[in-house]
């Protein structure tokens, strides 16, 4: 099984668990378009996606190619709830993780503190990121539950 198999797998996974959290059932195999829909268009599912698993989802209209990539350590609690929210609205920021990469990396070169706290802080005053996320009761729930 190639890597995109393997993240695609994934997201049906997530969105098989957002549905049955969200909804109270399971969908079957012939659903499958419905989650597909799901994963590309449903925004509450990507931070659904990204705050339980670290599923980074991005699907190109032009191309129609979807793309799933997972930020290690996320499953494993390495991260906390600040953290997350952090990178979440910084990819978002920035339209990849891979432009956030390379912006932060910039700006973490550029300023000499070694206090990752205050690179952050600095960082989200600089390109106008949010502290926090506002995540709706229900779900934080769902993710949390």
């Amino acid at each position: 099984m190639n890597e995109r198999v393997y993240y695609l797998d994934i997201a049906i996974n997530a969105a098989i668990e957002y549905v049955k959290r969200k909804e109270g059932i399971e969908l079957e195999g012939k659903d499958r378009l419905r989650y597909k829909s799901i994963i590309i268009n449903d925004d509450e599912f990507h931070d659904f996606a990204f705050f339980m698993y670290g599923l980074l989802i991005d699907y190109d209209n032009d191309t129609d190619e979807l793309l799933v990539n997972e930020l290690d350590g996320v499953r494993s609690g390495r991260y906390s709830k600040g953290d997350l929210a952090f990178l979440k609205s910084s990819i978002d920021r920035f339209g990849s993780l891979e432009e956030f990469q390379t912006a932060y990396k910039e700006f973490k070169n550029a300023n000499n503190t070694k206090d990752i706290q205050e690179i952050n802080k600095e960082f989200r005053k600089e390109f106008g990121i949010p502290d926090i996320i506002p995540i709706p009761g229900d779900l934080n729930n769902l993710i949390y539950q």
